[in-house]
């Protein structure tokens, strides 16, 4: 009646099946389920290491159906209301960060004499320390340091403006190592290049 595709009736049917088939107490009917016997089914899957998105889907289904079949009065009236959908979060997906120590031990490894290991080692401390995005770091030019004034200009094109960060001393290091043993000598004014041609 609503259109769903194949996938999501067999989705929905697959939870039904778990819900009734896992009850803790064989039901003779469905008018004798209370929202304790979701509630209890809703939890073990928790406890079964279920995230909170799926846990959301889970309820949804149940209360979809539960709505329905109060209409259809084959179950208590109210079971459907009292079913709680887990609050999801618009920036939930997005990707934990890895912790500090992590990040230290990476930038260790490429402390390195290797020229592949020292430009990453710069590359790094730019996207670690000064939480600098992919783009920004590719799109830096040696005009970006500034030298004597001991700054990093990073152009922020969908602002139209220019922002100004202190160069660290271990970052500055870094650049510097990178620039005087391994960038290529070319006219090019971009900070970083690839170590095997086309550069």
């Amino acid at each position: 009646e609503k259109g769903l595709s194949p996938v999501t009736i067999a989705t929905r049917c697959a939870h039904l099946k778990w819900f009734f088939t896992t009850l803790q107490t064989p039901h003779a009917s469905m008018h004798t389920i209370t929202i304790v016997d979701i509630d209890l089914f809703i939890q073990m899957k928790r406890n079964q290491g279920w995230k909170r998105h799926s846990l959301g889907t889970l309820a949804s289904d149940l209360q979809i159906f539960f709505r329905y079949a109060e209409n259809k009065k084959w179950c208590a009236i109210g079971i459907a209301a009292a079913i709680e959908v887990p609050r999801l979060y618009a920036q939930e997906n997005i990707p934990e960060c890895p912790s500090w120590e992590d990040v230290q031990r990476l930038l260790v490894s490429t402390k390195g004499n290797h020229p592949a290991d020292i430009r990453d080692h710069a590359v790094l401390m730019l996207l670690s320390v000064y939480a600098f995005r992919r783009g920004e770091v590719a799109r830096l030019q040696l005009d970006s340091i500034d030298w004597a004034n001991e700054q990093i200009r990073l152009l922020r094109p969908k602002q139209s403006c220019t922002q100004c960060y202190p160069l660290l001393p271990l970052v500055g290091d870094a650049i510097l190592r990178y620039l005087r043993e391994v960038r290529p000598h070319t006219t090019d004014r971009s900070l970083f290049f690839n170590l095997a041609a086309p550069i």
